[in-house]
This record gives structure tokens, C-alpha cells and sequence, in this order.
């Protein structure tokens, strides 16, 4: 199975942690009984040379939950944002990424006509390298489990009643351009907004970097990055800067240096000291939760984000996390962390504690 993950990793960015406890060993299972192999070894070696059995256990492994206007604040904020852009010589074009099954493009798309902005003046692109999942995004019809959160008048306004769900409405369907791309294999540089939410968990440490240089390249130069609220840390600051608004990071303007004259020959080097061990993470962790025990909260949860960003996701860290902002009193991002921390680690019992405390049962 380690071969398996390998493969993933390679070909998709993908960290066999976070995609949950045994996904691909399942899904090998399914794949190797469907095509009649006698092992997983079999399954192996057909997924190394096949593109299409890859996408295959791809579409198996991958998450598609998503909603309608999901941290609903984030779509009036980008209709803030781009308003001062309307009315240029070229179309303000926003990218969602993943869109999975095009709740959020759907969604960025609905809130720019409800707030009057011509669908003439926009481009929303939705991109994701799940085939199913955008072709379930073309068809535009959506049950029960799209529609959360108490406020859903928007439903009225763009949807039609067919059968157990609804069918959204072909204005909003013409606004959207949804399509297959792999964001790690580059972007062209063509955007105003780029929403990239709930994607960094799934990568790992070297995707993770890697995306973050596409998504800095796709974006115009006065262009900005919405992530959600508990991927943020991640942003790497030479690539990404605070904008006035929180919900979004804006590009690094990026300065040409000054011509230099050559320097002088640097001095000799002194020896080189003997490495100093890595503290392992796990004592880290133990370290940085003791900080929030005793108060040290901001830099508990800067110690934090540098540790999740070096090593990759980890339950423990989010469930650090989870503490502070509990502390605090940031209770949604509190549950965020604390569901990512079990989502992970389901038999993390305090997070599962602390987060049946913050409301949640």
C-alpha cells in the first residue's frame, strides 16, 4: 500500500494522512475486485502505466464535500473587491479552485448578479481535477445536502424545484466556466481573485509549496488569494502579503533590485559547526501546548503554523490550534481546527472533547 500512496503523492500532491483512515486501502480493494485482479500488487502495477486507472482511484480517494456559499461572509467581500475593478477594458475573471461540484463557483457567480454586476462583466472559472466531480457541476442539479445554513432565500431566486432536489437556473450556469486542470501543473496568470479554500490539508508539504508559487503566478499583479481561515498560517509571506481585508492575502509585489556593483571577495568562512539535532515533532507539539496551557496564546499558534507548515497536517496540531482559538473565544475557528484534528485522528478524544464543549455535539 505504501507503493500506492508513493504514486498519489507523485502524480497528485495528495498525503495519504488526510484523505482519512484506510481510503486508498479501500479504494485498492474495490479497484482490484472490479477489474478481476488476483492482488494489490496487480492493481499496482496496472495504476503505474495507466493514466486512466490513476484518474480512476483518484475520483475514489478524493473529498467532495462542499456547500452553497459556504463561510457565506467571503462572497460580499469579493463583490466588494472587484467593484472598483468593474467597468476596465477586459473582464475581472475569478478562479475557484478546487470547485469540486460547483457550489462555490455556483456561489460567487449568484452573489455578483444579486448584488446587479453584469454576468458581461465577469468571468468565474471553476477548476478540479475530478472528472465526476465536474461533471456533476455541468449538470447543475443539486439535493438536499447543497443547501445548509439557515438563510436560503437564495434558493428561491436561482433555483427550480425537480423531483428530490433543485435545478439551478441557466443564467447563473452561463456565468460559470467550469473545467479539468490540475492546479499544481500551472496556471496562467490571467486572474483578479483566486478562491483556494479546504485544499492545503490534502497536500503534502512539497505540493503545498508548489501551489502556493502557481497560485502566486496566476494572480494579476494587484491580484489577492482567499484561503480559508484555518490555512492562512500556511501563506508564505514572500508570496503573499495582508490585505485590508482579513479574508484575503494580496500578491507580493515583486521589485526589481537595483543594479550592484560586484562585491568584494567574502572572507573565509569559519568551520562549519556540527549539526544540531532536529527536536522531533511530537516533542515540539508537547512544547507548543504547554505555551497554551499557560497563556502564551499568539505564540503558541505562530509556533504552531511554522510546525504544521514544515511537517505537514497533523491531529495534534490542530487540535493545538483548536485550544487557542477556543481561548480566545474564536469558536467557529475553534471547531474548524478541532473537525480537521478528528477528521485525521478520529480516536483523538480531547479534541473531541473540546469541540462538544464549543457547541457541537
Amino acid at each position: 500500500m505504501d507503493a500506492v500512496v508513493a504514486l498519489l503523492q507523485e502524480h497528485f500532491g495528495l498525503q495519504a494522512d488526510a484523505l482519512g483512515p484506510h481510503t486508498i486501502e479501500r479504494a485498492v480493494s474495490v479497484r482490484t475486485a472490479a477489474l478481476g485482479l488476483h492482488s494489490p500488487v496487480d492493481y499496482l502495477a496496472l495504476v503505474r502505466t495507466s493514466p486512466a486507472e490513476r484518474q480512476t482511484l483518484l475520483e475514489a480517494v478524493v473529498n467532495r464535500e462542499t456547500w452553497f456559499f459556504r463561510e457565506p461572509r467571503l462572497f460580499p467581500a469579493i463583490v466588494r473587491l472587484i467593484e472598483p475593478r468593474l467597468g476596465l477594458q477586459r473582464k475581472v475573471c475569478i478562479l475557484s479552485v478546487p470547485c469540486s461540484t460547483g457550489e462555490e463557483p455556483y456561489s460567487i457567480a449568484m452573489a455578483l448578479l444579486d448584488a446587479g454586476i453584469s454576468a458581461s462583466a465577469v468571468e468565474v472559472v471553476g477548476l478540479d481535477i475530478s472528472l465526476e466531480a465536474l461533471e456533476a457541476a455541468r449538470k447543475g442539479f443539486y439535493g438536499k445536502v447543497s443547501f445548509r445554513g439557515k438563510d436560503l432565500a437564495f434558493r428561491d431566486r436561482w433555483f427550480t424545484p425537480r423531483g428530490a432536489g433543485w435545478r439551478l437556473s441557466d443564467t447563473v450556469r452561463a456565468m460559470v466556466r467550469v473545467q479539468h486542470g490540475d492546479v499544481l501543473r500551472g496556471l496562467e496568470p490571467a486572474y483578479d481573485v483566486v478562491v483556494c479554500r479546504n485544499l492545503l490539508i490534502y497536500l503534502s508539504p512539497v505540493a503545498v509549496a508548489q501551489l502556493f508559487e502557481t497560485l502566486a503566478g496566476a494572480l494579476r499583479p494587484d491580484g489577492v488569494l482567499a484561503l480559508s481561515a484555518t490555512e492562512s498560517g500556511l501563506v508564505p509571506p514572500h508570496l503573499f502579503q495582508h490585505s485590508a481585508d482579513t479574508l484575503f492575502r494580496r500578491r507580493t509585489k515583486v521589485e526589481t533590485p537595483p543594479r550592484q556593483t560586484p562585491p568584494a571577495p567574502a572572507p573565509r568562512p569559519p568551520a562549519p559547526r556540527p549539526p544540531v539535532a532536529a527536536v522531533p515533532v511530537e516533542n515540539e507539539l508537547d512544547t507548543i501546548l504547554d505555551m497554551a496551557n499557560q497563556g502564551s496564546y499568539e505564540q503558541a499558534a505562530v509556533r504552531c503554523h511554522e510546525m504544521l507548515k514544515r511537517a505537514g497536517p497533523s491531529a495534534q496540531g490542530y487540535y493545538i490550534l483548536g485550544v487557542v482559538d477556543s481561548a480566545r473565544g474564536n469558536e467557529a475557528a475553534a471547531r474548524e481546527w478541532l473537525r480537521r484534528a478528528l477528521y485525521l485522528q478520529p480516536s483523538h478524544e480531547e479534541a473531541r472533547l473540546l469541540l462538544s464543549l464549543t457547541g457541537e455535539s
